[in-house]
């Protein structure tokens, strides 16, 4: 099957020939010139089993990745800080050979140094791409701000979605200068938003006055990559009152598939939200598991934990989950993360929620540290907001024990200057202890 994304861009350039399909600072390009580059770089090409590709936020990247498409090429989009060791690691397992009906490979943004590439076909691929436009009610009218890495699930599913509908597709470069971002906005006053949990929260401590002007003009935010905090969320609810805001949690083995819009249903504000539809979920032991058309074929070179992950038919995720009775889904935190306190489990994740409403803390982690009475104590690792200088702890663990059973209430408090975070800004926990010895 070919690649759905390729196909619609070359029948957007028949249908719409100058609709402006993507842009990058002042360079527009339209989606018959698309069509064009993508034919011209093609015929430059040598076929090839499969090519990796350094990704980055330009119509220079597109064209590459679209013009491999065209030639059936599996493409690997690979952050362009990738180490040597972990590029090697990657072709060890690429050279192990690659389904013929794989069509592209998403590696995770993993902590070890050593990604795994999941294999999507057309139809995978194709199933990711509606299930995000269905998500977010994406229309063809829509201008899209992407700034995340294109390397990366959310910004790959974003991307080909945009360019599958119709809509146009706005580059930036991260989220390191918000000058950019406003003229960005200035320029090509964008519907549409998508960012990070981490990023969103240090735009709107940045861009303080500015930040409500200035996000009231999208039609809507998606948030990727990790959960905003309930207190986010009821701030950007009570600000952004004609902008929707969507919560999204997916991966690169299954793409977007559980959608939170934070204007409705309130009491649900701490859940990942529902299924989009065509989605199944359900618990194994305890873990989030998903079936649909989205999910991989497997990871390339890694029979085993393909075999460990894919079961049934359902990619079965490390992630502790509870779904209530109207089907939503409550993340407790993966199988790792978990605390065994004095045989008590505690999830960090609900943890962490609580404390974020403590007023002094401007980020704040939760996760268990060695004890000789309990095996492991509830620990929190906190930052406090700039102008408080020393945290209450008394009044802080009375306001915990009023709103978590005294089994979750921390016992230990840990100040540093910054949380542990990978580039898509999502929290390390498993380095909270090896960044801060005790």
């Amino acid at each position: 099957m070919e690649n759905p994304i390729l196909k619609a861009v070359l029948m957007h350039a028949r249908q719409q020939p100058d609709k402006v399909a993507v842009c990058q600072d002042e360079q527009k390009v339209t989606y018959a010139q698309l069509a064009n580059i993508i034919h011209v770089r093609a015929g430059e090409i040598k076929s090839s089993a499969f090519v990796l590709i350094k990704a980055s936020n330009t119509i220079d990247f597109l064209v590459e990745y679209l013009a491999h498409q065209s030639l059936r090429v599996c493409t690997v989009p690979i952050d362009f800080g990738i180490s040597e060791t972990s590029q090697q690691n990657l072709l060890n397992c690429l050279d192990k050979g690659i389904p013929a009906n794989c069509n592209e490979i998403v590696c995770t943004t993993g902590t070890t140094g050593m990604p795994k590439g999941a294999m999507h076909t057309a139809e995978s691929i194709e199933a990711i791409t509606l299930n995000t436009q269905h998500g977010v009610s994406m229309s063809a009218d829509d201008v899209i701000l992407l700034p995340l890495p294109l390397n990366h699930s959310v910004g790959m599913r974003v991307m080909r979605a945009t360019l599958h509908i119709g809509a146009t597709l706005v580059l930036q470069s991260g989220f390191a200068f918000p000058s950019v971002m406003i003229e960005n906005v200035k320029r090509y006053q964008p519907t549409a938003f998508v960012c990070v949990p981490a990023a969103l929260e240090r735009l709107y401590l940045q861009l303080e006055d500015d930040f409500i002007p200035l996000f009231s003009g999208f039609r809507y935010i998606e948030v990727g990559a990790g959960s905003l905090t309930p207190d986010m969320k009821q701030r950007l609810a009570e600000q952004l009152p004609d902008t929707h805001i969507y919560n999204v949690w997916g991966s690169s083995e299954t793409g977007g598939c559980l959608y939170q819009n934070i204007r409705q249903c309130p009491d649900k504000r701490t859940s990942l939200g529902l299924p989009v539809k065509g989605v199944e979920v359900k618990l194994h032991e305890g873990r989030l598991a998903l079936r649909g058309a989205m999910n991989m074929i497997g990871y390339v070179g890694m029979p085993e934990l393909t075999y460990q992950t894919l079961v049934d038919g359902w990619i079965i995720t490390s992630d502790m989950a509870r779904i209530d009775d109207e089907g939503f889904v409550y993340l407790l935190g993966r199988s790792d993360d978990m605390i065994n306190t004095g045989g008590e489990k505690v999830s960090p994740v609900e943890v962490e929620q609580t404390a974020a409403a403590w007023p002094q803390f401007l980020e704040v982690a939760c996760t268990g540290i060695p004890d000789d009475i309990l095996g492991k104590a509830v620990a929190i690792f906190y930052v406090l907001r700039e102008g408080e200088d020393v945290f209450n702890r008394r009044k802080f663990i009375r306001f915990m024990s009023e709103r978590l059973e005294y089994y979750k209430v921390p016992t230990k408090f840990i100040q540093v200057e910054e949380l542990p975070r990978n580039k898509m800004g999502k929290l390390l926990r498993n380095h909270l202890l090896t960044s801060n010895p005790l």
